[in-house]
């Protein structure tokens, strides 16, 4: 079941970048000749004006079909002036942005969602989840369940901020912990072993709905959509800068693999996971490569600014290699994810 939540959820995630795609070819006067969801053989369909909306075989992702980019160079369509090709280059350049828009947009609303349903979060409760055997908690009397209210008098609210004070005090100076066990508050000393406690820990993140007004909720979801697009851009600069390898990237495989697992955890996990694939999805397109929405705009923009124009045939060569290398990139990730599982 929970396979088939993470498949139906990434498809939801691709579907909606070619409905972006759809929308933006309509506002910039295009025609559409398929919506379709899925690949594959057609199951049914229906055709309303000049586009036919189809359920294919295989039900992941979908794509949409302009006029214009299949056979550019059609002499029937050269003066169809709803061609792709025969737009101007505002109604392309919206044509392209819808895709990604529409995955940042489908990411926000489910951050709203979310927000909306759970509460904003106030804070958090860090608990001591196991005690190493041996270690100084151990020494100190500390146990799991135990929650950490302070240490040496300043509260804590993360697990990474405890991480941070003992990078920032190496010493082995005696720590004062205070603690709540069951409904008791209790104190506890403890001298760390080599800068370490040896304990794990775990978050308990705390919701409230009093401050969940509309503004506070569009604001928290501004906020993580800000840190969620950081964190992609990042990743991606670490890829090409050389700081991270592709062995750090998931293929479809371990991309269906990880939000199963993650739906495992709870709806709110699982629509968060899928939130954060739709901005990297958004982000990871509007890279200017080749066949990806980024490389059109870079041709767009030379069309636009400086009159420049790539032939149709030149650009569908382009993109061509462009997909080549993208296909490679994609069967390369999916060899690893398989020798990850089978290993």
């Amino acid at each position: 079941m929970n396979i088939l939540a993470a498949v139906i959820g990434l498809s939801l995630v691709l579907f909606i970048h070619e409905l972006g795609h759809f929308f933006g070819a309509r506002a910039g006067g295009m025609r559409v000749r398929q919506l379709a969801l899925g690949f594959g053989k057609r199951l049914f369909g229906i055709k309303k004006d000049d586009t036919e909306y189809r359920m294919n075989l295989i039900p992941f992702g979908g794509y949409t079909l302009v006029d214009g980019i299949e056979n550019p160079d059609d002499p029937a369509e050269k003066a169809d002036p709803r061609k792709m090709q025969n737009r101007p280059v505002l109604s392309r350049v919206i044509f392209t942005i819808g895709g990604p828009l529409f995955n940042f947009v489908l990411a926000a609303l489910l951050i709203f969602a979310i927000t909306a349903v759970q509460g904003l979060p106030i804070g958090s409760e860090v608990y001591i989840v196991e005690v190493e055997q041996g270690s100084a908690a151990e020494a100190a009397g500390l146990l799991p369940g135990d929650m950490i209210i302070d240490v040496n008098g300043q509260v804590l609210d993360s697990s990474v901020a405890l991480g941070e004070w003992m990078r920032q005090n190496p010493s082995n100076d005696a720590l004062q912990l205070q603690l709540r066990r069951g409904d008791a508050a209790i104190a506890k000393e403890i001298v760390p072993r080599s800068g370490r406690l040896g304990i794990s820990m775990r978050e308990k993140v705390i919701y409230s709905h009093a401050a969940a007004s509309i503004g506070a909720i569009l604001s928290h979801t501004g906020t993580v959509m800000h840190e969620m697009s950081t964190t992609v851009i990042r990743a991606f600069a670490a890829l090409f800068t050389g700081k991270t390898g592709l062995d750090q990237f998931s293929g479809p495989i371990g991309m269906v693999s990880g939000v199963a697992a993650t739906a495992a955890t709870g709806w709110t996990n699982f629509l968060t996971v899928l939130a954060l694939i739709s901005v990297n999805l958004g982000w990871f397109n509007l890279f200017p490569f080749p066949a990806l929405d980024g490389g059109r705009l870079i041709l767009l923009g030379l069309e636009g600014i400086f009159g420049l124009r790539i032939s149709d045939k030149k650009q569908a060569i382009v993109h061509l290699v462009g997909f080549a290398a993208i296909f490679l990139l994609i069967i390369f990730v999916t060899v690893k994810d398989v020798l990850r599982f089978v290993s």
